[in-house]
């Protein structure tokens, strides 16, 4: 009985110790406006992701947790893989490893950035549990850590976001938060792919937030769907700006295409979103193929440009 209690208490202990680890508040750069205004920096109460050791990677390699993979023929080029808003979970996490293999094949080392990883929740709705600084700052914390692979060119690191993910990815660019990340020392994305991002949360009278700004420091290839009621496309004019100032930058539109049209473990989903839709995702294999394609041809074109 003593050692039964024993081992509770010292259980109690881990789990508390931890609970205060994860608690402390740090400083970050404030990229949520781009280091404008009184506040350079700004309190966070979530800590900087950990990622796991790089391993060889395969086409069933978990996604969880954070994990770096290299592939057996490494072509000098890395992705970083970034969730949306609900993080990574079993449905998701189908779909994920999905274009994990698919990188993994071209010959890209990868990382998959869960951004809900533990401790922290889902960060879904208008009020979200991390600040915009905290979502810029793991893409940043993603391409440091995967720099670090031997093999790797840090200067053909890309990103691809999904939802949330995509809109993190491009803020990463904004040329205000590259500015200020480059003086602490960070590695800027080559390029930044988004799939199904917001531009701006808002309305004409009133916008609360911008992701998509139009003075970028790097390429943005930024894909949409014309059914998407999630982060409808009309709120994302300013694409046709960014392709007009970078050569390398583009956008589509997917016909028939909903928001999350490559989650086919989640083809069905309702839920009631922040703006007050509701939406259904609803997979569209055609769209989903196209997107692979596009994003792959975007980062080759951009790395073509490096050589």
């Amino acid at each position: 009985m003593l050692n039964l209690r024993n081992y509770f208490f010292t259980l109690l202990l881990f789990v508390l110790a931890n609970s205060i680890a994860y608690a402390k508040s740090i400083k970050i750069p404030n990229y949520g406006n781009g280091g404008s205004g009184f506040n350079k920096t700004i309190t966070e109460s979530t800590s900087d992701l950990t990622f796991k050791t790089p391993e060889l990677g395969t086409e069933s390699s978990d996604v969880n947790n954070n994990p770096i993979y290299f592939p057996k023929n490494i072509n000098g080029s890395a992705i970083v893989i970034v969730s949306s808003c609900a993080g990574i979970h079993y449905k998701s996490a189908q779909d994920l490893k999905r274009w994990n293999a698919l990188f993994l094949s071209k010959g890209y080392v990868t990382a998959v950035v869960n951004t809900s990883s533990y401790p922290r929740k889902k960060n879904c709705g208008r009020k979200k549990t991390q600040s915009p600084s905290r979502g810029v700052k793991d893409i940043y914390d993603a391409t440091r850590s995967i720099s670090k692979v031997q093999g790797v060119n840090k200067d053909k690191i890309f990103v691809i976001g999904f939802s949330l993910g995509a809109m993190n990815g491009a803020k990463s660019i904004w040329s205000k938060n590259a500015k200020l990340a480059l003086k602490e020392g960070e590695i800027l994305p080559a390029g930044v792919a988004g799939l199904y991002g917001g531009c701006k949360y808002g309305n004409k009278n009133k916008i609360t937030k911008k992701y998509l700004f139009p003075d970028l420091d790097r390429p943005v290839l930024w894909l949409m769907g014309e059914d998407d009621n999630e982060a409808p496309a009309k709120d994302c004019k300013v694409v046709k700006v960014i392709k007009e100032k970078n050569k390398l930058s583009d956008y589509h539109i997917y016909k028939n295409a909903t928001h999350c049209w490559d989650c086919k473990a989640s083809n069905g989903f309702t839920k009631k979103v922040g703006n007050g839709n509701v939406v259904t995702y609803i997979y569209n294999e055609k769209a989903t193929s196209d997107s692979e394609e596009r994003v792959l041809a975007f980062f080759n074109k951009i790395t073509n440009t490096l050589k």
